[in-house]
């Protein structure tokens, strides 16, 4: 019989270490979701981050393509100027510009507008101070001096 109490002694023991293992156990398996809710919490605000950050400069990436067409036709509509003048007394010639554009005669400063304001020069000091809407325009170059209107 005092077998059976040792052994049972010993089972009492073994069942409460079990116990304690099992709590402690779950202590730090509770622990360790949280820190793992935390750590993705940061990786999800890490994510977050990040995509703004990469939004933000697709949009600049946007807006300079839009700037660099602008610049484009403003570079166009001088050289077309240019050209006119260049061929001399007579010369004619028409186009097409995608954005309104006006021309300032004392400043030899061409401004393109669309979503915003593109400026580029010309080198003749004989053209017309008009401003133009995109479409069609005429250039033409009479008694040496560019004249520039919608078709």
């Amino acid at each position: 019989m005092e077998i059976f109490g040792v052994l049972a002694a010993l089972l009492e023991i073994a069942a409460a270490a079990s116990l304690k293992m099992t709590k402690t156990t779950l202590k730090i398996n509770g622990q360790v979701s949280i820190e793992v809710m935390g750590i993705f919490g940061i990786l999800f605000l890490l994510f977050i981050i990040l995509l703004g950050i990469i939004i933000q400069l697709r949009i600049d990436v946007f807006e300079t393509d839009d700037i660099i067409e602008q610049r484009t036709e403003c570079v166009k509509l001088a050289n077309l100027i240019t050209w006119t003048f260049i061929n001399g007394d007579g010369t004619s010639l028409k186009s097409n510009i995608k954005f309104n554009a006006s021309i300032n005669q004392k400043s030899r400063l061409i401004s393109v507008k669309e979503k915003k304001e593109v400026f580029c020069n010309t080198i003749v000091s004989n053209v017309s101070e008009i401003d133009l809407s995109k479409g069609d325009i005429r250039i033409k170059n009479e008694n040496e001096s560019v004249i520039l209107e919608n078709a």
